[in-house]
């Protein structure tokens, strides 16, 4: 099982600049906005140290923690999207270490190595953690570690939980309701469980979570926060003047739901957006899968079902499937693209919990379990990553802009001014001055200097 996780984990670092082709416009984006950070002192619209960056389309906004994160980064190592993407999957193995983390907290070593291995193979976090992307991607990391504080034993870890959490919330759009819910649950689990410290992580939580939440949505900046929530959600105030506006809401909230609970969208095909999925996998790996299938084999089993809620490992399981469902809320309150895996993206960290926990559980009572679960493990990976670092790439092109960074190099390597002024009509700014950042080994003030120049050419 270590040399599996060890190896899955190597690959992940191998060809990021590569693998996946090209780069999407929300990557060159956060890029440019961190590379302006860290030499100028402003994002790529000319603010001075903002608190919530400037996004693609000059509205909408990037988090100050990745923001200020990838900034510090482009400081110390450089703008180049292998560094980028390096710093992602760097990002992605602290989270990984938290899971163990989480994992030591109620189980023994192995149960804990059984979590690392479905998050090392899990589609969901493999395909993110090669990308440079703006937010989403800081969001399950700050819960993952918000949560083991949250059950880490002492007051003081309450306080550092709550730091985390409200921290997501100003990462990721979908944290605002993901994080309030998640800690509602644990709350929940940390009463029922008796812990001594519930008191004092049920007000430092609830204060901090609140009050970032308030900060969110009042502030100055809300409505560029909330611009595209503005235009994909469906919950907005004119839903509840009417009994027929609730009734749809509510209707679209299930209808939603039920799609990111689909078989094709956890197990089969995941999301149609190639950036988000290979399409030969669901979001849920083949041992995830399998997990479920033991789970639900040992409830049926013991034909009690009480008997696996007073069960003091299985409530463990059925916390982390809660936690995953907690994922579920944001997205499903959206009606474009879905259903949606990055806005799903935080179920992720549980879905790993759930799967290395019920299939700790199982092996405690069946050992012989464990040569299925590594073959299963060895043959998901082997399959999922022969296609990603062959076929993906070619059929992935063009939904990270290979149709306009192929003829922006071109263009860069024959000095083709005429093809790049074209090109300027149709990449946005950020995007277009962060291509020449990357081919052109432009600096932030040059790229702003190159694209002016473009922008007096351009035809009126």
């Amino acid at each position: 099982m270590f040399v599996i996780i060890i190896s899955v984990n190597i690959l992940r670092l191998w060809h990021l600049d590569s693998v996946p082709p090209g780069i999407t416009l929300d990557e060159a984006t956060a890029l440019i906005n961190a590379a302006c950070l860290a030499e100028e002192g402003t994002d790529w619209n000319n603010n001075k140290w903002p608190l919530f960056p400037t996004g693609t389309d000059g509205v909408g906004v990037n988090s100050p923690t990745r923001s200020y994160l990838a900034a510090a980064w482009a400081g110390l190592f450089g703008s180049s999207i292998f560094l980028f993407r390096l710093q992602t999957a760097l990002l992605t193995l602290f989270g990984i270490f938290g899971l163990f983390c989480i994992g030591r907290l109620y189980m023994d070593k192995e149960g804990a190595l059984l979590v690392v291995l479905a998050a090392s193979i899990s589609p969901w976090a493999w395909i993110f953690s090669r990308m440079a992307t703006d937010d989403s991607w800081v969001m399950p990391v700050l819960l993952i570690w918000g949560t083991y504080f949250f059950l880490k034993p002492a007051a003081v870890n309450g306080v550092i939980a709550a730091v985390m959490f409200a921290l997501a919330i100003i990462t990721y759009a979908p944290a605002q309701a993901q994080t309030p819910t998640l800690v509602c649950v644990l709350l929940v689990f940390l009463y029922f469980n008796k812990k001594s410290d519930f008191k004092i992580k049920l007000a430092t939580t609830g204060f901090l979570v609140l009050l970032f939440f308030l900060f969110v949505r009042l502030g100055p900046w809300a409505s560029n926060y909330s611009a595209r929530y503005s235009a994909v959600g469906i919950l907005k105030p004119e839903a509840f003047r009417t009994l027929e506006g609730f009734f749809t809401l509510v209707g679209g909230f299930i209808s939603s739901l039920a799609l990111h609970l689909s078989p094709q969208f956890l197990f089969f095909t995941g999301d149609v957006n190639l950036r988000h999925s290979t399409q030969m996998s669901g979001h849920w790996s083949w041992l995830d899968i399998f997990a479920l299938a033991v789970g639900i084999v040992y409830v049926v089993k013991n034909r009690n079902w009480v008997l696996p809620l007073k069960s003091n490992s299985l409530k463990w399981s059925l916390l982390w499937f809660a936690l995953f469902l907690t994922a579920l809320i944001a997205p499903s309150l959206t009606k474009e693209s879905i259903p949606h895996a990055l806005r799903s993206v935080g179920g992720w960290p549980f879905v790993a919990l759930f799967c290395g926990t019920t299939l700790w559980i199982a092996v405690k009572s069946l050992p012989q379990l464990r040569i299925a679960i590594l073959a299963v493990a060895i043959g998901f990976s082997t399959y999922y990553l022969h296609d990603y670092f062959t076929d993906y790439q070619v059929r992935a092109t063009t939904w990270f802009e290979g149709e306009l960074i192929a003829p922006f190099k071109r263009a860069v390597q024959n000095h083709d001014l005429p093809g790049l002024l074209q090109l300027s009509t149709i990449i946005p700014e950020p995007a277009f001055r962060y291509f020449f950042i990357e081919y052109a080994g432009a600096t932030c003030r040059s790229s702003e200097q190159i694209w002016l120049s473009y922008k007096v050419s351009q035809p009126k």
